[in-house]
């Protein structure tokens, strides 16, 4: 009798084991939605369901912000002037505000095939939430400022605007100048939305910028400029320039001269 009681003991005592451990499985499943148990192996790790995974549909990067208005105010009214008319291809750039004042250092000039400048200005901590990340790289991290039509222009689909331009700017800063800038605030689409005042309005020294002399003259064949035009970039020839071809007034000159802006030897080339 008592070998009876004793297996069926043990029997009731198996199957509650058995309930509870089903009953366990059961509830872990249900607390964690998405989790696939693998109930063929008990041991293995658990995966993960697309039904618990979002996905982003959107393929396409942020688009940059743009500052706000009262990021872009200036205490001195700015005002376009008729340069815009002579941008070829405007719709290569994405216009952010008509006319922008910025203060900063002029760090470089390149001439460009299109006829306009390239003025890299090393922007005042105040205005430097108006770069953007393409400002990096060959742009130095400085803002690209573009007065047009002030050089020769050998890029075709330029010369036509050019050509219709009346009173491109003659008078421009030199490098090391501390400078005020007017300008278009732009970013160029083609150039991965850099930041460009594009056109240059009009400029001004900053009070105790020195005038008329570069403080760091850029006159080396280093930075493609000629060492004969130590305050001014000119590169060398070829092609052989006159003065109708660049945008500089009684700079000065050193032998040997090699485009002969001084035509009177007096150290002064391309004289008003």
């Amino acid at each position: 009798m008592r070998i009876q009681i004793s297996r069926r003991t043990t029997t009731i005592v198996l199957v509650l084991v058995v309930l509870l451990a089903v009953g366990w499985r059961l509830s872990v499943g249900r607390q964690q939605p998405g989790v696939a148990l693998d109930t063929a192996n008990p041991t293995a790790t658990p995966t993960i369901s697309a039904a618990s995974v979002t996905v982003s549909t959107s393929a396409s990067p942020s688009p940059i912000p743009s500052p706000s208005p009262s990021a872009l105010a200036s205490p001195v009214a700015c005002v376009p002037t008729n340069q815009d008319r002579y941008v070829y291809h405007p719709a290569r750039l994405r216009v952010i505000a008509p006319c922008v004042r910025v203060t900063g250092v002029v760090a470089e000039i390149r001439t460009e095939a299109d006829g306009d400048l390239h003025m890299l200005l090393d922007l005042d901590a105040a205005f430097a939430h108006l770069l953007t990340p393409a400002n990096q790289g060959v742009e130095r991290g400085d803002m690209v400022v573009e007065p047009v039509c002030v050089g020769r222009v050998s890029q075709t689909d330029a010369v036509a605007a050019c050509a219709a331009d009346p009173d491109p700017m003659t008078t421009l800063p030199l490098v090391g100048e501390h400078v005020w800038m007017e300008g278009r605030y732009v970013l160029d689409l083609e150039h991965d939305s850099w930041a460009e005042l594009h056109p240059l309005y009009r400029w001004g020294l900053q009070p105790g910028s020195p005038s008329g002399v570069s403080p760091t003259p850029i006159g080396s064949s280093a930075a493609g400029c000629d060492p004969a035009y130590p305050t001014v970039c000119i590169p060398p020839p070829p092609p052989d320039l006159d003065c109708g071809d660049i945008p500089y007034r009684n700079f000065k000159v050193l032998p040997p001269d090699p485009h002969h802006f001084d035509g009177d030897h007096d150290g002064i080339g391309c004289e008003s």
